[in-house]
């Protein structure tokens, strides 16, 4: 998205599919792990505008 700049990510989250437990158990799990991964979506997306916007001002000086 913006070139020349790269900043790795990686996540560990929990394979749903090897989930153990009762039905209701494993819905509820695999509910965790998808609002972890919404969470760390979030902060990436926060933190890329304002990476983006720093460097706007930046230039724009």
């Amino acid at each position: 998205v913006f070139p020349g700049a790269t900043k790795l990510q990686h996540w560990s989250f929990a394979d749903p599919s090897s989930l153990t437990g009762t039905e209701a158990e494993q819905l509820q799990r695999t509910r965790e792990i998808r609002e972890e991964i919404k969470k760390r979506v979030q902060a990436w997306v926060r933190d890329v505008k304002t990476w983006s916007e720093a460097r706007r001002s930046a230039l724009n000086r």
